[in-house]
């Protein structure tokens, strides 16, 4: 069989990523899969289904964990599982493209109280959160906006981890090691990190730990991880959102395609399908990048 090379370049706020795909000379999708990638990126281009392949195959390893198959996967199993790996592939681009593209100050961890909620009920918890956070930021007047993850615990009670932005600190109070804290925060405090509370939030729904974001340019990195194989495959997930995020965040920009020239550069990630190379803005510029693509 052979193969062709296509990579696009695209900006990611803090860094301009370059994924190259091996893609089958000829290579289509079938048309329903085709379809369903159209209305999962809402894009009717053309390039939806070379979209839609770059994130798959630049995933790969990640499908090897989620999904057991002995050979390269195809058209099979495309037709078998396009809705699931439609979910994946969205849900692992857009986090990665929300959080690095946007300015976050601070990484959350929200635990839902029994004597508030119920811990089981995610749905109901976060309609009257998502509520909540309307009527904080109409009654403050400035903006507060966050991505979130929910994360199951073993029991089946739920909780958030996420980012969020534009929260002035003053809304916040400081941990210290007077008040009875979780092994993990009395760590960090006696490490010098500052850990707080937020009290309107724990008020209201239960528990809250805010961190600063220390390594921004690793922001996807704080959320991403808490996606595994349960989350997908657990009927308890059944009509919960995969994230949540606040209206008119950025997202990574495609700047241009084509065929581009690698020998210069170290990638940051390799498989047989997909080569992926991340440029820091401080040390290439997009000029740089762009004088390698043909």
């Amino acid at each position: 069989m052979q193969y062709e090379y296509r990579s696009y370049l695209r900006d990611y706020g803090t860094y301009y990523k370059v994924s190259t795909v091996k893609i089958p000379v000829g290579f289509s999708f079938p048309p329903d899969v085709i379809d369903w990638f159209k209305k999962s990126y809402g894009c009717k281009s053309t390039l939806a289904a070379e979209y839609a392949l770059e994130l798959f195959y630049s995933n790969y390893e990640l499908f090897k964990k989620l999904y057991t198959f002995d050979n390269p996967v195809g058209d099979d199993f495309l037709k078998q599982n396009g809705r699931f790996v439609s979910s994946v592939l969205r849900t692992k681009s857009n986090l990665e493209q929300l959080a690095n593209c946007n300015k976050w100050d601070y990484f959350v961890t929200f635990t839902i109280s029994p004597e508030k909620y119920d811990r089981y009920d995610f749905k109901a918890f976060y309609k009257s959160f998502s509520k909540y956070v309307n009527n904080f930021k109409r009654k403050h007047g400035f903006r507060f906006y966050y991505v979130f993850v929910p994360e199951m615990h073993a029991d089946g009670a739920w909780h958030l981890h996420g980012l969020i932005g534009g929260l002035p600190v003053s809304f916040l109070k400081p941990f210290d090691l007077s008040q009875k804290l979780p092994k993990y925060i009395r760590d960090k405090l006696i490490a010098g990190e500052c850990i707080y509370d937020f009290p309107e939030f724990s008020e209201k729904f239960g528990y809250s730990v805010v961190e600063p974001l220390r390594d921004k340019e690793r922001a996807s990195n704080y959320i991403s991880k808490y996606i595994s194989k349960g989350f997908f495959n657990d009927d308890r997930f059944k009509n919960v959102h995969f994230y949540y995020a606040s209206l008119g965040l950025n997202r990574a920009e495609l700047i241009c395609s084509g065929s581009f020239e690698t020998s210069d550069f170290k990638p940051d990630y390799h498989n047989d399908y997909c080569t992926v190379y991340k440029f820091s803005k401080t040390d290439f510029s997009l000029d740089d990048i762009k004088s390698k693509f043909a």
